[in-house]
């Protein structure tokens, strides 16, 4: 990308790392079931960026993953690519995909393999991810007249992770909620 960028993490790191001491706190204590704490890039630059050119790049990076651009105000977009389907709908069908439970990829295949297996029988992995499946399928259920949801994960790769994934259909009631409801 040309020009020169600014950049500004937000939270700043040192908030971020408060933020997640005090969730692993409350998680402790019992009073969180979940917590998914994020970190955003803000970026500046002088010229506008080549966002079709940006965009193109983050798809080639992952060509199974989700990427997206959302004008946000004058000037401003919120530009991301994630493995994760958080909601698409067509006509009566909806399908989520959650991610949760993950472990970093190997670039030896027999370990690659190992690790795989062992996020699939990971006991606290499959926890964080039913709960997760469990949060989507509170969401869909006053909407949809039928779910399907799949007893146990599966995985999904990307470049550098493993991910546990559920994908979960639904057909919606009449009369149809928008997207955004």
């Amino acid at each position: 990308v040309e020009g020169r960028w600014r950049v500004r993490p937000v939270p700043e790191p040192a908030r971020y790392t408060a933020a997640v001491a005090e969730a692993v706190r409350r998680m402790r204590a019992g009073d969180l079931r979940k917590v998914v704490l994020a970190r955003t890039l803000e970026l500046e630059a002088d010229r506008a960026p080549d966002l079709p050119a940006v965009l193109s790049r983050l798809a080639r990076r992952d060509p199974t993953g989700h990427t997206f651009a959302l004008p946000t105000a004058p000037g401003r977009s919120l530009l991301g690519a994630s493995p994760e389907l958080l909601l698409s709908r067509t006509g009566d069908r909806v399908v989520a995909n959650p991610l949760a439970g993950s472990t970093p990829r190997s670039p030896d295949l027999a370990e690659d393999v190992r690790r795989a297996a062992r996020l699939l029988d990971s006991p606290k992995d499959l926890h964080e991810h039913a709960v997760v499946v469990a949060d989507i399928r509170a969401a869909l259920e006053p909407w949809c007249e039928e779910l399907e949801i799949p007893e146990r994960p599966g995985l999904v790769r990307t470049a550098g992770m493993w991910h546990l994934s559920t994908t979960v259909t639904g057909t919606l009631r009449d009369p149809r909620p928008t997207s955004l409801e």
